[in-house]
């Protein structure tokens, strides 16, 4: 799916009027995200091919995704990080610092 759309707008337009596809629903969170926010990944486990068609910046790994993020928002800003996994679930909200 991701190499087929250009970008978010054209992947969600293309959405109105088909059939849900399976696990079209990741794709669809991720285009929602990156039409209104920056997003900064690090997926080795994603073959090349489909790295090139993935919305946001690709980075080498989490660390340096996240040095890259600081220096662009500084030190009083807010970064939202999702693990690894299929089953994650994410929703606006205010995090505690520890």
């Amino acid at each position: 799916m991701l190499r087929t759309a250009p970008g978010t707008k054209y992947f969600l337009d293309g959405l109105l009027g088909v059939p849900v596809a399976v696990d079209q629903w990741q794709i669809e969170k991720l285009a929602l995200v990156a039409q209104s926010r920056g997003v900064r990944r690090s997926t080795p486990s994603v073959p090349a091919e489909y790295q090139a068609s993935a919305w946001g910046e690709t980075h080498a790994d989490a660390q340096a995704a996240l040095r890259a993020l600081a220096r662009e928002i500084g030190p009083a800003g807010r970064v939202a990080a999702m693990p690894e996994g299929p089953y994650v679930l994410t929703r606006a909200g205010v995090l505690a610092r520890a």
